[in-house]
């Protein structure tokens, strides 16, 4: 017998409602795609005609009933009229309000990175409002769901991306300077930091930046740490191990077994905790640099300007 599928529209560019979220059910599945739409509070100085906020209204409670008992979620971008928004007006669909319907899909999600600065901005977010990590999907396939690899959108992106451990003066003095040569980067800081003058990407959840690269999300509310999947394991680069070195490790357990630590790790002295990785580079701030590679001689590496430590 042959098993049949039905894919009903919920919203698309219907008045000026902008969004294309649908819904594909199947014997097994039911896959909601792009739960978003937008409509602003102005367009050309005008507020949103009765039609549009009537249509709105229809659109965001259609979105909301697919949601309830879907199996997976589907965002192909993190434009505004294609998910549910952190800060949503009161036309838009709020995040916080379908938040409890995310938990238990499958999220399938475009990958964080080689996007702009406001996607990848909209991606943190909504990550943090859900509680969820948005991991890429490119590639992956899973039962009749196929992904392919993520196609450009316009123009292409050369963004760089820069990662601020905490806001200490010693980790952002030259900010300001590179972003005098580079106005595009992608800046990724702690959620309890201060930049007034700075478009940044604030984490407070662990996400993951760009392909096996991730942070470990804020810690203490005052830093984060980089993780870097390799072959041979996690590598972590720390800035100052403010939170902790224990805590760090801990919180990097989610992406696997930790094979390096590089960084400053200030009065860290529990030398037992570093004893099963197999590389270590206390610098910058630690304190007792050579307690630990009296410990730990061959493990140990030594850090400073311009090193390049092969992993």
């Amino acid at each position: 017998m042959k098993k049949s599928m039905k894919i009903k529209i919920l919203g698309s560019e219907s008045l000026g409602v902008r969004g294309l979220s649908c819904v594909v059910e199947t014997h097994d599945r039911k896959i909601v795609i792009d739960p978003g739409l937008a409509l602003g509070y102005q367009r050309h100085k005008l507020l949103p005609h009765p039609f549009q906020v009537a249509v709105g209204k229809k659109v965001r409670r259609e979105i909301v009933k697919a949601l309830k008992g879907c199996t997976d979620i589907v965002i192909s971008h993190f434009h505004g009229d294609h998910i549910p928004l952190a800060n949503a007006n009161p036309y838009q669909l709020s995040a916080r309000k379908v938040s409890h319907l995310f938990q238990k899909p499958q999220l399938w999600c475009k990958s964080p990175y080689d996007v702009s600065p406001a996607m990848a901005k909209r991606c943190s977010d909504l990550s943090n409002v859900l509680g969820r990590r948005l991991t890429g999907s490119e590639g992956h396939t899973d039962g009749l769901l196929s992904f392919s690899q993520s196609m450009p959108h316009g123009e292409a992106n050369t963004h760089d991306k820069i990662f601020i451990s905490h806001d200490h003066w010693d980790h952002v003095g030259g900010l300001s300077d590179f972003l005098k040569v580079n106005k595009n980067a992608h800046i990724y800081v702690p959620g309890s930091s201060k930049f007034p003058k700075i478009d940044v990407i604030p984490i407070t959840k662990p996400i993951e930046i760009q392909d096996n690269v991730f942070s470990t999300g804020e810690l203490q509310q005052i830093e984060q740490s980089l993780a870097v999947k390799t072959e041979r394991g996690t590598v972590l680069i720390v800035g100052c191990s403010h939170p902790g070195v224990g805590n760090i490790l801990k919180a990097a357990f989610q992406f696997g077994r930790s094979y390096a630590l590089i960084g400053g790790m200030h009065g860290f002295r529990e030398f037992d905790l570093v004893k099963d990785l197999e590389m270590i580079c206390p610098c910058h701030c630690t304190q007792y640099k050579s307690e630990i590679k009296k410990l730990y001689p061959d493990k140990s590496v030594d850090g400073g300007a311009a090193k390049v430590i092969e992993v």
